[in-house]
């Protein structure tokens, strides 16, 4: 006997002999899908034996060669292993992207870049939204992610500048312990040509080896090309959200531990140290929401916390260590050394004279 394939029909060939007679009434049932039928009729033995290798021979083909559906209402669709149905519950291709199996429905990027459905993600206090970026933008601020984290454990202060001039730029430099040593030695240039200039003798001496005072803040800013637009002893009542809704930036002399939040907070006192603000979320309308600032700590890195806390923690600087408070800044784009200085000074002094420069400071693997 010989089995061949022709394009997917299934032929059986069988050396010729002599059949023995049937009843008029019989006939060879041959399978229903099969591409041709034999008019021969052959003993019931061996029709049942060339019946199984047909059916064998065409399931073979159909999987190397899958045919269309058949037209046929009547025939058959289940073939065992050459067919598969998926059922509804089995189906991912529904899914929204970055959430396989789940149901349909928005999503929202987290700052932490991970998609989050609706339900997890609408809440303020999951999701706080920078109202203010585009203000920001406007006003001269380049890059609205720079946040540079101190070194040692006094240099919160210039860290904090190293963040506003970083922000200055489209792309500041990686910000690697070799850059670091590197601004910290242009800083220090910066702040012994100030202090030896005549023209700001007995207003300024700027010594960071033990923190960053008021004063030296103000003068290294004007120097970097920032300038102190105004400042706040008292940051509460909505006196720093007009700010920050404009797009200014705020350095903030505050408690360390005052202003990190609960899970990350001490029992006790902290230390003078400065941090960033740079962002505010109102709810996209001024009292339809709680406010919430985004700091830019350079001891624990970047997180949002409600504006009375930040109050809060200002005015405990002030009561445990004697200064405290905000300096509104803007960039400068035209304008930087002494001239700036002496301006910004004017803002300065309001903040009193201690020394930021947070001792409880984390690594940039450990920050967050």
């Amino acid at each position: 006997m010989t089995v061949s394939l022709n394009r997917g029909a299934a032929r059986i060939s069988t050396p010729p002999k002599e059949q023995p007679a049937q009843s008029a009434g019989s006939s060879v049932q041959q399978p229903p899908d099969k591409a041709e039928s034999t008019p021969t009729q052959r003993p019931q033995r061996r029709d049942t034996f060339e019946q199984k290798v047909c059916t064998t021979v065409q399931a073979m083909t159909e999987l190397a060669q899958p045919k269309p559906p058949s037209k046929d209402k009547g025939a058959s669709t289940n073939k065992g292993a050459s067919t598969s149905t998926a059922s509804p519950a089995s189906t991912s291709s529904t899914a929204p992207a970055g959430q396989p199996g789940k149901a349909p429905g928005k999503a929202q990027t987290t700052p932490g870049g991970t998609a989050k459905a609706d339900k997890a993600s609408s809440t303020p206090e999951d999701s706080p939204v920078d109202r203010a970026a585009d203000k920001r933008t406007g006003r001269g601020w380049k890059n609205l992610t720079a946040s540079i984290l101190q070194s040692s454990d006094t240099d919160c202060g210039e860290a904090a500048i190293f963040t506003l001039k970083a922000s200055k730029k489209y792309k500041p430099a990686e910000m690697t312990s070799q850059v670091m040593g590197w601004l910290k030695k242009k800083l220090q240039r910066s702040a012994d040509e100030l202090n030896n200039d005549s023209a700001l003798k007995g207003k300024v001496q700027i010594n960071l080896r033990d923190g960053t005072t008021p004063d030296e803040m103000g003068a290294l800013l004007g120097k970097q090309g920032m300038k102190v637009t105004g400042h706040l002893v008292d940051t509460g009542g909505g006196r720093l959200d007009a700010s920050l809704r404009e797009g200014q930036m705020a350095v903030v002399l505050l408690d360390s531990n005052a202003v990190l939040p609960a899970h990350k907070r001490d029992r006790g006192n902290g230390l003078l140290h400065w941090v960033t603000v740079a962002g505010i979320d109102d709810g996209g309308q001024p009292g339809s929401a709680p406010v919430r600032y985004r700091v830019k700590d350079p001891a624990h890195g970047e997180y949002w916390i409600p504006a009375e806390q930040l109050d809060k923690a200002v005015k405990k600087a002030q009561k445990q260590h004697g200064s405290g408070g905000a300096l509104l800044i803007d960039p400068e784009p035209y304008s930087e050394g002494k001239e700036l200085a002496l301006e910004n000074l004017k803002h300065t002094q309001a903040l009193g004279v201690g020394n930021g420069g947070a001792s409880r400071r984390r690594t940039s693997l450990e920050a967050g």
